[in-house]
């Protein structure tokens, strides 16, 4: 059995779909929203504010990651 069909078959797991690429997913762009946040600690005028509050989206994506993660890590190992 060659490497890519190993991996293509791996990729066709249903707890890649449904957990692990959506876990990663949510955890780039809580990073995004993380970084985003401290952006906006240290701007110049503390009186401007934005209308989305970064460090509150940060916190929400990064618990559905790990919630995503663990249940990608279940099914990975129900799979083995």
């Amino acid at each position: 059995m060659s490497e890519s069909y190993a991996f293509s078959q791996w990729l066709n797991q249903e707890w890649v779909d449904h957990f692990l690429l959506p876990g990663f997913t949510a955890a780039l762009f809580s990073a995004g929203a993380g970084y985003k946040y401290q952006t906006q600690l240290g701007r110049r005028n503390p009186d401007v504010v934005g209308i989305v509050p970064w460090r509150d989206v940060a916190f929400v994506l990064a618990m559905v990651a790990v919630v995503l993660l663990a249940m990608a890590a279940i099914g990975w190992a129900r799979s083995a």
